[in-house]
């Protein structure tokens, strides 16, 4: 049995970088916007040098997408690593170059694989490690699926890495296309004299991601802008119809009126606004 470390290559700055402005420009084709819950935000100041380690709820295909936005929105200096279905990241090999690695789902194999290259990770600087313990996709209202081992084991990890929740929805409102939703839970860190209690901490983890799901699923039925911060916006892309009617209103000398309500309606200011937090997390040599 080959127990060897693998090869994770350490992802280039330039290139995740220029992924993430394609990412964002991707995204406007088919949401709304991309927006987290700003009061969550608040809650993202962790120790510099510390590893991190995001697990959220696996609600679609946009989750990595969304991850890396969110990953260099509020994580600035973290270099992300992620884990990705072996043969999904084959047929995206492009991820393997964005800090994510394949593993081998529903095997003891690829349990074992997946903590070793979990190790080789937090043996790197300024790293945040996202992963999606449920191990499938699940809607975000489906809370039955016991979260995997390893997110146990890594939370317990040596270097008392940070946890944080994150929920994710991606849901319609007013507008023809969808809103993608995020919301962080309040971080953790195992107590190492609660060594003994790896029960009790399995329970913590879980109960703080059904939380936060549930507290994300009450603002979005609620539907009010002012708990989100915009990350980014689709710059109201107009088609032929919105155009021939904005044309009209301009004959008429009438205020255009393309969304059908005013939630986001200032999204070009917001998301170009810094974010909230701001830590000192030190610089990353990617």
């Amino acid at each position: 049995m080959d127990r060897t470390a693998p090869n994770i290559p350490v992802p280039k700055k330039w290139f995740v970088d220029g992924f993430c402005r394609y990412c964002k420009r991707y995204l406007r084709k088919h949401f709304h916007v991309l927006a987290a819950n700003a009061n969550s935000i608040s809650t993202l100041e962790v120790l510099p040098e510390t590893p991190i380690i995001v697990y959220g709820n696996h609600a679609g295909w946009w989750d990595p997408i969304v991850g890396m936005l969110l990953n260099d929105r509020y994580f600035p200096g973290r270099t992300l690593y992620a884990p990705i279905d072996a043969k999904a990241l084959e047929s995206y090999r492009v991820f393997k170059q964005l800090g994510f690695f394949g593993i081998e789902l529903n095997s003891l194999e690829g349990a074992r694989n997946f903590l070793l290259a979990s190790r080789v990770v937090f043996s790197r600087p300024n790293i945040c490690l996202w992963i999606t313990p449920e191990g499938r996709f699940a809607d975000p209202r489906d809370h039955t699926q016991e979260l995997l081992p390893g997110l146990l084991h890594l939370s317990r990890h040596e270097s008392r890495p940070w946890v944080v929740p994150l929920a994710i929805e991606y849901t319609f409102w007013e507008e023809r296309q969808p809103e993608a939703l995020a919301m962080f839970g309040k971080p953790m860190r195992f107590d190492a004299e609660s060594a003994n209690c790896r029960s009790e901490w399995n329970q913590t983890l879980t109960l703080a991601l059904r939380t936060t799901q549930n507290q994300l699923a009450d603002l979005s039925i609620r539907r009010s802008n002012s708990d989100f911060q915009i990350i980014v916006s689709s710059h109201l892309r107009r088609n032929w119809y919105d155009l021939i009617r904005s044309l009209r209103s301009l004959l008429h000398k009438s205020p255009a009126k393309i969304e059908h309500s005013d939630k986001f309606a200032n999204s070009d200011k917001f998301a170009n606004e810094e974010p909230v937090p701001k830590p000192s997390q030190g610089s990353s040599k990617r």
